[in-house]
């Protein structure tokens, strides 16, 4: 039996994919007192064919159903847990164990272990297709950092004060030259990881597992009622007294939105194909969800 399901409170997965806020999101609800988060990105299945390929005990639904029974995790490079989760919790009692994880494997048996551990499912998207759009392209384009990523947010964590005002300037203030042809790959590939989330999620739904969806743009505007409402109405668990945002590792690093700094964005969504692909989107990521199918 989990940890929390011997409470009745519940443990998480947030399914996400890039750009919608995944890792602010379980950074700050790692700082809950009875939440903890003991991974990052780990069992994504990049990371498994980057770290454990090699290794014969490796099996990833063992692996989910030990975190969620022993709030443990000690295999591999570890990378993620070490470096951008706020409130270390691994390996103590707590109400909740969760992480966030793009879905891959068998979906029967990844929903065993979900019932079994007492799992709620979380699906995060975002509402602003745009937005979004225009994030994943200014991420494609901008130069890795000194940690050989192109996320600003893990640069900023590890500067002091005076580094992030300089560096949050020059991100706020460059202007990126995007084509209407990168600008349309993206969103193709967007959509159709809307329609497999989409699927992923009826399957589950099917099998037993209950969903719920989650807007990053509620957590941009409104950070301690999302995740206050995360806690009490999906976990099961008493609202948190103090702030769950105030002094986490990691911040957004601009606070300009990524399609003001993309010359001529605006010119370029007025293309009736990109009129489409936003309509298409939020007919699948948007009205199915508030519809309740």
């Amino acid at each position: 039996m989990s940890l929390s399901a011997a409470n009745m409170s519940r443990n998480f997965i947030i399914l996400f994919h890039a750009r919608e806020g995944s890792t602010a999101i379980v950074d700050a609800l790692s700082r809950h007192k009875d939440i903890s988060v003991p991974i990052l990105e780990e069992l994504d299945r990049f990371w498994i064919n980057k770290f454990y390929k090699s290794n014969p005990d490796f099996n990833l639904l063992n692996t989910m159903d030990k975190i969620f029974s022993s709030n443990t995790f000690d295999l591999g490079d570890d990378w993620g847990f070490q470096n951008y989760i706020s409130s270390n919790k691994r390996g103590q009692p707590v109400e909740s164990i969760g992480f966030k994880w793009r879905p891959h494997g068998p979906i029967k048996d990844i929903a065993k272990i979900f019932k079994k551990n007492n799992v709620q499912v979380f699906i995060l998207a975002r509402r602003d297709f745009l937005e979004l759009v225009a994030s994943l392209a200014i991420s494609k384009t901008a130069k890795k950092g000194a940690a050989g990523h192109g996320h600003a947010q893990f640069d900023y964590a590890n500067m002091s004060e005076q580094e992030q005002a300089s560096y949050r300037k020059n991100l706020e203030t460059t202007m990126h030259r995007v084509s209407l042809a990168s600008i349309l790959g993206i969103m193709f590939r967007r959509i159709a990881v809307a329609i497999r989330f989409r699927l992923f999620a009826l399957r589950l739904t099917f099998l037993g597992v209950d969903i719920k969806y989650l807007f990053y743009e509620d957590f941009r505007d409104e950070p301690e009622d999302f995740l206050n409402d995360i806690c009490s109405y999906g976990l099961l668990l008493q609202k948190n007294l103090d702030s769950l945002t105030d002094g986490q590792i990691i911040k957004k690093a601009s606070q300009v939105p990524a399609r003001d700094r993309i010359i001529d964005y605006d010119r370029t969504c007025s293309f009736f194909v990109v009129r489409i692909l936003r309509k298409i989107y939020s007919y699948l990521v948007i009205e199915k969800v508030n519809k309740g199918s």
